[in-house]
């Protein structure tokens, strides 16, 4: 069935109760011209769009007889299916599907996000890393130039933060993330704060706040202890003893949080065991070294073998799913080996050659890499 758009201005302008002459002095038009629009004699000209829609508090979709709920059906399949792609690590696919949605709807801003973030993340899966990271940075300063919806850029003023980090550009990232409100201004703050969440969303909410508020300790925690070893020794004020001290604190907030299974977390505290191994190492204590770089191998294994249908046992935490393992490509072994043997720190490590019971630790885990 064909669309009637004259009908549509029609019946517009009725139930506001005007006149063609009311309505065309409100616009600045002759009477002359609402008429032929309402007969379709000719039709406005396409600057006149969002003004009508504007006036008639509709959107312009809705004044052009676009279905707009199917049209936000198709824009969430596209968005589910390039989620789905994300977490298989399909990036190649996920890319692909962005692009499609984009060529569909150029007009839909959030689908335009949606391809810059696909770009961010598939780094040197296409093309090269500095190709995909420049067309997503150009299509986020679009957005941030063009969209009105506040919501949509902070999330695109943050994705500017660290497609610039992943550029290598820590000036331009420092400066989009300074635009974004600090924890006291966001909405998960206020709505916790004042209690605005009611029943099982708000217990719901909470947990998940929990988790989102633990990750941004963690991170923290580990920028003040250089956890990367990033800091020249002449500029670090704390000793090993004390960095240890505070990764051991972090481990024990870890296991209140989640509980002592651990679940996806066994990953972190994996990491967090061998960087206390390196630390020992720096202080030039062998024994206590070696017996980290075990833990880090026994909560490898636990990573590996979580069941991932099971729920955190924590009192905070109790009945939240966990992480599937599927969102990180390597396995533990892999991660730890790699750690281990080829990383920056390898030379760390070198310092436990000789060593029997070292030796026996690196032959167990290059057994469970393979």
């Amino acid at each position: 069935m064909n669309y009637n758009l004259g009908e549509k201005l029609k019946s517009l302008r009725k139930a506001r109760d005007l006149t063609q002459e009311q309505l065309a002095e409100s616009l600045c038009i002759s009477s002359q011209a609402v008429s032929k629009w309402e007969t379709n004699a000719s039709f406005p000209d396409i600057t006149m769009l969002p003004v009508l829609a504007h006036f008639y508090g509709v959107t312009t979709d809705e004044l052009l007889g676009v279905d707009i709920t199917k049209t936000k059906e198709k824009i969430k399949a596209y968005s589910d299916n390039l989620y789905a792609l994300y977490e298989t690590w399909n990036y190649k696919e996920m890319v692909e599907v962005a692009r499609k949605a984009v060529a569909e709807f150029p007009g839909d801003d959030e689908t335009l996000f949606n391809l810059a973030w696909s770009l961010g993340q598939a780094q040197n899966a296409i093309r090269t890393k500095e190709e995909n990271l420049k067309e997503a940075i150009k299509i986020s300063e679009r957005i941030l130039n063009d969209s009105s919806d506040t919501v949509l850029r902070i999330k695109t003023t943050s994705l500017l933060s660290y497609l610039y980090h992943w550029l290598g550009d820590d000036n331009k990232s420092l400066e989009f993330a300074n635009q974004l409100p600090n924890m006291a201004r966001t909405s998960d703050y206020i709505i916790g704060r004042l209690g605005l969440k009611q029943g099982k969303e708000k217990i719901s909410f909470s947990k998940r706040k929990i988790e989102d508020y633990y990750e941004a300790l963690s991170e923290n925690v580990k920028i003040l202890v250089d956890f990367n070893f990033s800091i020249p020794d002449s500029e670090m004020k704390l000793l090993p003893e004390s960095r240890i001290k505070m990764i051991k604190q972090l481990m024990q907030i870890q296991s209140i949080v989640f509980g002592e299974n651990l679940l996806f977390e066994n990953f972190n505290a994996m990491q967090f065991c061998y960087t206390i191994a390196k630390l020992y190492i720096l202080d030039g204590n062998t024994v206590n070294a070696i017996e980290y770089l075990e833990k880090s191998l026994e909560y490898a294994d636990k990573y590996e073998k979580y069941d991932e249908k099971s729920c955190y046992e924590s009192d905070l935490l109790f009945g939240e799913a966990p992480n599937e393992r599927t969102l990180w490509s390597q396995s533990s072994y892999e991660s730890l080996l790699f750690e281990i043997k080829y990383s920056k720190f390898s030379g760390i490590y070198g310092k436990l050659d000789g060593n029997s019971r070292y030796e026996e630790f690196v032959k167990k885990l290059m057994g469970k890499a393979k």
